[in-house]
Order: C-alpha cells, then sequence, then structure tokens
C-alpha cells in the first residue's frame, strides 16, 4: 500500500543511500536517491526530468564545448583520456533546489565534466592542462588523491569557469579510481 511505499522510501533515502556512500558505491547511492525521490515526491521528479529533457541540447553542446579543447590539447600532449559530461541526479537536483531556493537553470553545478586517464601522474597532468584551458576557483580546487575521503574516494576535482561564465565541476581520476568510486570496496572483489 502507499503508506508502506513511503516508509521504504523514507527508509532508503534517510539509510541506505547515505550508507551506500559511506562505503564509496557512488552508482548504488545515486540509484537508490533517485528511487526514493521518485516514489517520495513522484510530480516533482517529474517536472525536473521534464526540465532536463527541453535543455539536454544545449548541456550537451556546452559539453562538448568544453571537453572539446580539452581532449585536442590531452591529444598534442599525448595523454590518452576518455571525457564525459553528466548532469546532476534527480534527488541531488532537487536537493539543491529546495535548500538554495534555486530555479534549475541558477545551479550553477548542474554539469560536471568526468575526465578518465590511465594513472595518478596522468591525473595530474590533465588538472594542469585544465587550468591553462580554464581559469579556476581557487578556493574549489580539491585533491582526494593525495589525501582520500574517509570512504578511501580518491579523485581531483576543480571548479572552472567555463565558456559563456558558467562554473563547472571538472573531476580527474584514473580507470581504477573511477570504478572504486562507483562500485566502493567491492571493486576490489
Amino acid at each position: 500500500d502507499a503508506e508502506h511505499i513511503r516508509r521504504i522510501s523514507l527508509e532508503t533515502r534517510d539509510i541506505y543511500a547515505p550508507l551506500a556512500a559511506r562505503f564509496g558505491m557512488a552508482r548504488i547511492q545515486r540509484e537508490l536517491d533517485v528511487l526514493a525521490f521518485e516514489c517520495l515526491e513522484p510530480e516533482e521528479a517529474e517536472r525536473i526530468r521534464d526540465l532536463l529533457r527541453t535543455t539536454r541540447p544545449e548541456r550537451d553542446a556546452y559539453i562538448e564545448e568544453i571537453a572539446g579543447p580539452i581532449r585536442d590539447k590531452l591529444e598534442g600532449e599525448g595523454v590518452t583520456a576518455t571525457i564525459s559530461g553528466r548532469v546532476k541526479h534527480l534527488a541531488s537536483i532537487h536537493r539543491k533546489m529546495s535548500e538554495r531556493k534555486k530555479r534549475l537553470e541558477e545551479i550553477c553545478d548542474l554539469i560536471a565534466v568526468r575526465i578518465i586517464t590511465d594513472s595518478v601522474g596522468a591525473c595530474y597532468r590533465v588538472l594542469g592542462v585544465v587550468h591553462t584551458l580554464f581559469t579556476p576557483m581557487h578556493d574549489r580546487i580539491k585533491d582526494y588523491i593525495a589525501a582520500p575521503k574517509v570512504n578511501g574516494y580518491r579523485s581531483l576535482h576543480t571548479t572552472v569557469i567555463g565558456p559563456r561564465g558558467h562554473l563547472v565541476e571538472i573531476q580527474i581520476r584514473s580507470e581504477e579510481m573511477h570504478e572504486e568510486a562507483e562500485v566502493g570496496i567491492a571493486a576490489h572483489w
């Protein structure tokens, strides 16, 4: 019944999703967050999904506007990397909109770019390339490789001023770090 679904959704949002995050299982945490959000607030989830659908072509073009120059510069320097863009998941967007009382288009870190390379050294080379192409926000550079999070998460994060003055978070990690970030401690099993 509806009350049973609501109770399980609240439990999932408040206990299981944070627990997955604690174990460094980002993929599972995102899935649990979204499922709980869709059950608890289906109309709001659909509203945000519609907004994301209508703005997707512009977001995809913007991600390529950032990724293209990075890809070209890395190729020129002989650094192998995979570059992808992503949008925050529904529950995360909703949290930011609610907490900060902002509309979707006012959320500055809605888009993130992830760069995956083959080694720790390459991660730092990529960071240097990114900072030569885009102005970094100095208070938003985090080195979770040198100082991993408590759950073992490792990555470089930087927020840069992208084209047209938009802030963009860029995450840089090795393939091994990426697998650990997505699957958590289970990555080694």
